[in-house]
């Protein structure tokens, strides 16, 4: 629901040009600066989910290239949201200034800094219009970069199996890979009681391990760039693998993960590979020998990755065909269990439950993991009904 805003709001500033680094540092009422053009859901939810009182953005919100939502979600959190085209407002302030914001004027100390443009449904509207006229082009050009970059890429999907030397025990164990897609939270929620429940190994991806602690799930490993993780929960007591670029395998210790990794005092182990870090965790987790792979918050369609300024998912793709089908993706089941019609729903998924595990018991000689995770725990069953 959309809520008119104050006309005069005043915070602690608190600004990074990575969202995703920001929202560890950010408390409610600050004032966040960013430089984040088309935001994303993913990124729009951690904001709401800080409260601040407001959001600055030096870059277009929505420029009307991609069809990103997330300054809606903002605005209909009653979040308001403010552009400015000045990209060195950045240095003009410092972490921690108490700035406000009166008529639309960034001020600190009763200085005015920059005007603002508040950002309204209405205009927005616009943009959005623009961007869904492009939208047939993008996903041609979307399609071209993916299948040009698989024909680069095909070892991915055949290379030799990766061996970590790592103390947790991930063969022959259900193996859960989380990470930041689109509605990552609601889908965490819904398999919580089996990750909670089962001896599953769960595996981070970077910034998710934040997001498992706060749910009460410690991962048993953190795998990716580092870029969006808390240094609290890489502290966590979890083994770290730092994802490296197979580009930067000749300059590993340049590289961001392993530099601020030692930066920490921290351990870890490196793994080398194209792809993303989600890519990287798959592989891992399936090459370490799990009897289950399962899927938590990944990204897959174009819009998941155009949202982060990928246009192209090749190494998704031979992923995919490498792990096969020992990858269970659990994304969206929430969606099954949320509607408001959900008291019929439960009901027939309850039955599709008995007669899905019934039907592969019979004719598929059954992973039990699988049975266990969507059929037959009872835990899974309680928590999606």
């Amino acid at each position: 629901m959309y809520f008119p805003f104050a006309a005069n709001l005043k915070g602690t500033l608190k600004k990074d040009k990575k969202t995703k680094r920001l929202i560890h540092r950010l408390k409610r009422g600050d004032v966040a600066l960013i430089d984040h053009k088309d935001l994303d859901d993913v990124s729009a939810a951690d904001l709401i989910e800080h409260r601040p009182c407001a959001v600055v953005n030096v870059a277009k919100s929505l420029s009307g290239e991609l069809c990103c939502k997330g300054v809606f979600k903002l605005l209909d959190a009653s979040v308001p949201v403010f552009e400015c085209d000045h990209q060195d407002l950045f240095d003009m302030v410092s972490e921690g200034d108490v700035v406000e914001i009166r008529d639309d004027v960034l001020t600190k100390d009763g200085h005015k800094l920059c005007v603002l443009e508040r950002l309204e449904r209405s205009n927005l509207l616009k943009r959005l219009d623009v961007a869904e006229s492009g939208k047939m082009k993008l996903m041609e050009e979307f399609v071209r970069n993916t299948v040009c970059h698989m024909q680069k890429e095909t070892g991915l999907a055949s290379q030799d199996a990766v061996r970590l030397d790592l103390k947790a025990k991930i063969a022959g164990r259900p193996c859960a890979v989380v990470a930041r897609g689109s509605g990552y939270r609601r889908d965490l929620k819904a398999v919580h009681s089996f990750l909670e429940n089962e001896d599953v190994v769960i595996l981070a991806v970077d910034g998710a391990a934040d997001t498992l602690i706060d749910a009460g799930l410690v991962p048993e490993v953190i795998i990716g760039d580092m870029d969006s993780v808390s240094d609290q929960a890489l502290r966590c007591g979890a083994e770290l693998v730092a994802h490296v670029y197979d580009e930067q395998r000749s300059c590993i210790q340049g590289s961001y993960a392993p530099t601020r990794l030692e930066a920490l005092g921290l351990k870890y182990k490196t793994f080398c590979i194209t792809g993303t870090s989600e890519d990287a965790a798959l592989i891992l987790a399936h090459d370490m020998g799990a009897s289950q792979v399962i899927g938590v918050g990944l990204h897959f369609s174009m819009m998941d990755f155009v949202e982060k300024n990928r246009m192209g998912m090749s190494s998704t793709v031979l992923t995919r065909m490498r792990v096969g089908d020992n990858l269970v993706d659990a994304r969206g089941f929430s969606n099954l269990t949320s509607s408001p019609h959900e008291g019929i729903y439960r009901g027939c998924i309850f039955a599709f439950m008995l007669i899905g595990s019934a039907v592969m018991l019979t004719y598929m000689g059954a992973s039990t993991l699988f049975l266990n995770f969507l059929y037959m725990s009872p835990q899974f069953i309680l928590s999606a009904m």
